[in-house]
């Protein structure tokens, strides 16, 4: 049966292992982006619900304190929630801006839903769309094993979920922030150091991939009608918090649109 299947196994393109910088050129050309839209519908179609598991997306305690003390294998949301505290509006390539609501937001229904993780950032665009970021850091501001491709499908990932549970999400968001979230299928943002964004773009190992890339986005956006920006944070630090105290950024951000 396939509802027995993982969601790995039923969507092998959106929820592909993690691809490899060599080749990465060859990796986003060879992606169906058909097939890729059709496991989007299918993702959407049977995402799990915390809604109606009784579970919300919204959960208490996020009061800027970091879940973990363990600060080194947990820096994305170290970083996030320094960048959630700022409480800035944050650019989008057509001009429009956003704001973060949360950080670190479950998408589990149950504890079986495998690969299903937690959204780094989410946040409202001035026209009411949900946005969903995906934050990629490394200490020094480096390259990371995720590469842009695998960035991409895991924003989709979360993105087809999302729209999924647009009403419930909208019904907690008017009652916790008192701002209307349209029923549209979400932005994706793609947020990172500018040293990570230059380190791909400088690999030769992976080859021109930047076109490839920027033709795959303009399939997504056609296809889905999701729109999906590229974010530089310029060359912020953080300083990561742990036993009870928030993490503190120590440079930056200077956020800019990374376009392809």
């Amino acid at each position: 049966m396939a509802d027995d299947l993982s969601y790995a196994d039923r969507f092998p393109v959106l929820f592909a292992s993690r691809t490899t910088a060599r080749g990465l050129d060859e990796a986003i050309t060879a992606t169906d982006l058909e097939r890729l839209c059709a496991e989007y519908a299918g993702l959407r179609a049977s995402a799990p619900s915390r809604t109606a598991a009784g579970k919300r997306y919204f959960v208490d305690g996020h009061d800027g304190v970091p879940s973990t003390t363990k600060a080194s294998n947990r820096a994305e949301e170290h970083l996030a929630i320094a960048l959630w505290f700022l409480g800035q509006r944050w650019p989008l390539q057509d001009g429009e801006t956003f704001r973060l609501l949360d950080y670190q937001v479950p998408l589990k229904a149950r504890q079986g839903d495998a690969k299903v993780g937690k959204v780094d950032l989410f946040g409202v665009a001035d026209d009411g769309r949900a946005v969903i970021v995906e934050l990629k850091h490394s200490a020094a501001g480096k390259r990371t094993a995720d590469t842009p491709l695998g960035a991409l499908l895991e924003g989709l990932r979360y993105g087809a979920i999302l729209e999924a549970n647009m009403a419930g999400l909208a019904f907690e968001a008017e009652h916790r922030f008192g701002l209307v979230i349209e029923q549209e299928p979400p932005r994706i943002v793609l947020m990172a150091h500018e040293g990570w964004w230059r380190s791909w773009a400088e690999l030769r190992a992976a080859g021109a991939w930047r076109e490839p890339f920027s033709r795959l986005l303009g399939g997504i956006r056609d296809r889905l009608g999701i729109q999906v920006d590229c974010l530089s944070l310029g060359s912020v630090r953080v300083i990561m918090g742990g036993n009870g105290s928030p993490p503190v950024l120590m440079q930056g951000p200077e956020p800019r649109t990374v376009v392809f």
